[in-house]
C-alpha cells in the first residue's frame, strides 16, 4: 500500500512513472487475479509495466518443489501462455506494457 500511495504521488506530479511486475512465477503469481490490481494501478497513474518471468537455477526448482509443492515442470508454453494473458489485460486497460527483455534490448 505505501508504495502504491508513493507512486499515486509521484504520478499526480506529471513524474513518468513504471511498474516492474516480476517475478511472474508458475502456481504463485501467474494468475489475472494476482496481476490484475498491478495492471489497474498502471491505469491509475499513467504508469508503463514491465514485465518479467521467474528464471531459476534447477538447485532453486529443486527447493521451491520439497516446500512449495511441485510447480515444476511447467508446462512448455507456460511463459508464452501466461505472458499472452497478461499483455491481453494490457491491451484492455491501455497500458503500455513490455518485457524486460524487451525493455533490455531499448537500452
Amino acid at each position: 500500500m505505501a508504495r502504491a500511495s508513493a507512486l499515486r504521488k509521484i504520478a499526480s506530479l506529471g513524474i513518468e512513472t513504471w511498474i516492474f511486475l516480476g517475478p511472474v512465477i508458475p502456481s504463485i503469481n501467474d494468475r489475472v487475479e494476482d496481476y490484475e490490481p498491478v495492471i489497474r494501478l498502471a491505469k491509475e497513474t499513467n504508469s508503463q509495466v514491465i514485465i518479467d518471468r521467474f528464471r531459476p537455477r534447477p538447485i532453486i526448482i529443486k527447493f521451491m518443489n520439497r516446500k512449495l509443492n511441485p510447480i515444476y515442470p511447467v508446462t512448455r508454453n507456460w511463459w508464452s501462455e501466461t505472458l499472452k494473458s497478461i499483455m491481453r489485460l494490457c491491451r484492455d486497460y491501455g497500458v503500455n506494457c513490455i518485457t524486460a527483455e524487451d525493455e533490455w534490448k531499448m537500452r
